[in-house]
This record gives C-alpha cells, sequence and structure tokens, in this order.
C-alpha cells in the first residue's frame, strides 16, 4: 500500500512551493514539479503519479493543455484565466476540475478529494482480477492504496469501521455497507453483523467462530448458512 503521489506542472515558483505545502498537508505525496511541459510528460510516464495537476500557460512551445490530451490518468489544470475560450479549449480534454489562480488551501483540498472519489469509481470497475484490485482508504490524512486481497477482516463500530491488514489497523469513518459496496469483491463476505472477512485469509472454523491470521471473528446465524454455503465451493 501507498500514499496517492501527485505530480505538479507549474510555471510560477511560488505557486509550486504554495501547492506542494498545501498537498503534503493534506496527506499526499507530491513526486515531482516541473514548469516545463514536455519534462512534465515524460516524468509523468515516469513517476507513475495518480493525479496531476497542470498550469495551462506554461513556459515554452507546449501548454498544459498538450500535456493534458495525452494523459490516461485524472488531472486538474490550473490557469490565472478564466475566458471562455480558455475554459472551452480545456474541457475538451476531460479535466477532472479546473483551479482558478489565485486560489485557497481549501478549494484545493475540494478538487483534489473528488479526484480522490473518482479515482476510487474507476477502480472498482476496473477489469483488474479480483486479487489484485485496490481500494483507497484514508488513513489520517494521508489516502493510501490497500490491495484487497490483502485484507484480513473489517470491523464495524458504529459511524466507523476498522480495516485489518498485516501489521496494520486503518480505522475509516464508512458504513461496513458502503465498504462492501466501494470493493465488490466476492472472496470479502459479511460473516456477522459487524464483520466482513477475506476467505483467502481464512484459517479455520467452527459453528461459533473464524480464526484468520491470529484473529478471532464471530459467525452470526444470520449469516452463518450463507457462509457455509460458501465454504462449500471455495
Amino acid at each position: 500500500m501507498r500514499a496517492i503521489k501527485i505530480y505538479i506542472l507549474e510555471d510560477e515558483i511560488i505557486t509550486q512551493r504554495l501547492l506542494k505545502k498545501y498537498l503534503q498537508g493534506l496527506g499526499y505525496v507530491v513526486c515531482g514539479i516541473t514548469n516545463s511541459a514536455e519534462i512534465a510528460l515524460e516524468e509523468i510516464a515516469l513517476l507513475k503519479p495518480d493525479i496531476a495537476l497542470l498550469d495551462i500557460n506554461v513556459k515554452g512551445i507546449k501548454t498544459g493543455i498538450w500535456v493534458g490530451e495525452q494523459l490516461t490518468i485524472p488531472f486538474v489544470y490550473i490557469s490565472a484565466y478564466n475566458d471562455s475560450e480558455t475554459i472551452k479549449s480545456a474541457v475538451k480534454t476531460a479535466p477532472v476540475g479546473y483551479l482558478i489562480k489565485p486560489f485557497k488551501e481549501m478549494e484545493v483540498f475540494a478538487i483534489i478529494e473528488m479526484t480522490v472519489n473518482n479515482l476510487i469509481n474507476e477502480e472498482s470497475t476496473s477489469n483488474k482480477n479480483d486479487e489484485q484490485k485496490e481500494v483507497i482508504i484514508k488513513d489520517g490524512k494521508t489516502h493510501i492504496k490497500v490491495l484487497v486481497n490483502e485484507i484480513f477482516f473489517v470491523k464495524s463500530e458504529g459511524k466507523y469501521i476498522e480495516v485489518y491488514l498485516k501489521n496494520r489497523r486503518i480505522v475509516i469513518r464508512q458504513s461496513l455497507i458502503g465498504f462492501m459496496d466501494r470493493i465488490k469483491i466476492p472472496f470479502i463476505i459479511r460473516v456477522h453483523g459487524s464483520y466482513l472477512i477475506n476467505l483467502n485469509m481464512l484459517e479455520s472454523f467452527d459453528t461459533s467462530f473464524i480464526l484468520i491470521r491470529g484473529f478471532t471473528v464471530p459467525i452470526s446465524r444470520r449469516y452463518k448458512k450463507q457462509f457455509v454455503a460458501r465454504m462449500k465451493i471455495i
């Protein structure tokens, strides 16, 4: 698992520093910064960020829009111009959003959070094998990618859930049902009103409890028949 990586193409040094400060404060990793569109395209291919922030008007012949036209990752445009022609040209390349200079920290926060949510939605409908699928989880201020098959089990605690991984437990504000809807993985099943388990991590079970990598998880009557049926086919 790793933190979400963001690449910045920005012409002004002061704005570069400001964006880096805002993003790191929000728990993201700034993996690269440049003021050249050509360099940005090369480094994005090399560094493989999850999101790119692209200043439209940068030094040189090529623009941020030129970079955006060639990207397959989500990107947000940055510009001091909000005229209709600039916006129309930008919209044609399908950015996630548009930041107008001068911007505030909360504006950066809002657009990046929206972009991360888009990433979550894309990944939940991706064509990856189920065991290769990832889910983005917010751990404090840091957004991390977790391989779904590395999850041992998930426990509900009121308005929060606890996601148990090897050597780590992450608490997030979400319902158990909401988490299931996000991942939609056949081997992650419900065995109790408060528990999901990863069938691939199961060690043993009896009529009341499941042992998963040293953890004991209860089975409720409501979900026992479903669990037993699944155990017959795996």
